[in-house]
């Protein structure tokens, strides 16, 4: 394998992911692990297999139009620093490759809502939602937070763009909390992490501890 492009990575991530992504399709074509009873492998790793991640507040826009000379030079100039490509695809791409279940919390309650209170009805979508990528297959979000509530091997996670968006994300959990039957201290455990956090995890081939994320 090569690797091209890559930076802030440990030199022994690439083997790993490899050595997973192979050791994978090899107990799916046992049928054997968790993928036994899938008709088709779709590509990846299961490096955050027992996570289910709850997409949450705004993520940078793809651009899907032609620019200007000046207006490609201000994109590179952003992305340079680090910007453009949080995009909403981009990260529910990246984690459904890692294996983790993805809720778009988005596409039933936007940031605007969260700020102003969300509803009886928008709560009654999310409890609803199903992990993207998998119509019809995989818990509703209500059934994946009262998991977590047995006591499973599960972890459940919000994930904003970046830290400035913490806050959205801490909003969302204490009005979730006042409509579901979990107890109040298993709410308040769920992590609010960064895209960062996806980007450490990924670098190290190693799920990053969410209680210490940027």
């Amino acid at each position: 394998y090569l690797v091209l492009g890559a930076s802030n990575y440990s030199w022994g991530a690439p083997k790993k992911a490899r050595a997973a992504a192979l050791d994978r399709h090899s107990l799916w074509q046992k049928e054997e692990g968790p993928h036994a009873q899938s008709e088709t492998l779709l590509p990846g790793t299961d490096l955050l297999h027992e996570y289910s991640v709850l997409l949450l507040g705004e993520f940078d826009q793809p651009n899907h139009s032609k620019r200007t000379v000046a207006k490609r030079k201000k994109q590179r100039d952003s992305e340079i620093k680090g910007g453009g490509y949080c995009t909403r695809g981009n990260i529910s791409l990246l984690l459904q490759l890692c294996g983790a279940k993805v809720y778009d919390i988005d596409s039933v309650a936007a940031s605007k809502h969260i700020k102003k209170g969300l509803t009886v009805n928008h709560f009654t979508s999310i409890k609803k939602a199903m992990p993207l990528g998998a119509p019809g297959n995989g818990p509703i979000l209500i059934n994946a937070l009262q998991s977590v509530e047995e006591g499973s091997h599960s972890n459940i996670i919000v994930m904003v763009k970046d830290k400035s968006d913490s806050k959205l994300g801490s909003e969302f959990l204490n009005q979730l909390n006042s409509v579901t039957s979990m107890a109040e201290d298993k709410v308040s455990q769920i992590p609010v992490v960064s895209c960062q956090w996806l980007f450490d995890s990924i670098g190290e081939f190693e799920a990053k501890d969410t209680r210490c994320s940027s």
